[in-house]
């Protein structure tokens, strides 16, 4: 019985021209121990400028199940949340098909959909002093935003994570890492 990461992905959330302002990194892990409807947690993890925003702890991982979601951000000088929900919550057979809450013993994976707003203040003055290296463009790119602020929008859709299993019996991938943030 243990627990790993089963899926993650980078979703670029603010872009100004070619330069990445706001991503989340998306990161779902399973408790092979729990009954599959229990089973999963995920954590956000919001970077601006690639430098993360939230501490990636676990008091901002949440259980995927429908429902609504918040992360907090409040990190040094960054502060927002993001507030979001998760619906669609479901076991899914290998054709598709729903599995809904009596099948979930036939589910070959889970789905869900997760849709967010977020609003970051992006303190610009303290970003110039921790990067002395920042390049022109992007100092005049971050100087003409709107009061520091920063709205974006968080949309998965359908994601699937698939169900490993060994003898029937569910288990993590191999190799699932441990995540950190799920103590």
């Amino acid at each position: 019985m243990a627990r790993g990461e089963v899926w993650n992905q980078i979703d670029t959330l603010f872009r100004v021209g070619v330069f990445k302002i706001v991503e989340a990194r998306l990161f779902v892990a399973q408790d092979d121990a729990k009954p599959l409807p229990k089973a999963f947690r995920m954590l956000v993890s919001i970077r601006v400028l690639g430098v993360e925003v939230d501490g990636g702890t676990a008091s901002n991982n949440f259980a995927v199940e429908d429902g609504k979601v918040c992360v907090p951000i409040d990190v040094a000088t960054f502060s927002g949340k993001l507030d979001g929900a998760i619906t669609g919550w479901e076991g899914v057979k290998a054709n598709g098909s729903g599995a809904g809450s009596a099948s979930w013993a036939d589910a070959e994976y889970v789905r869900y959909t997760l849709a967010a707003l977020g609003k970051i203040t992006i303190p610009v003055a303290a970003i110039f002093a921790i990067v002395p290296g920042i390049g022109s463009i992007l100092r005049a790119l971050l100087s003409a935003l709107p009061g520091e602020q920063v709205a974006f929008t968080l949309g998965t859709v359908a994601v699937d994570v698939p169900i490993h299993r060994t003898n029937g019996k569910v288990t993590l991938p191999p190799r699932a890492v441990v995540p950190a943030w799920w103590s």
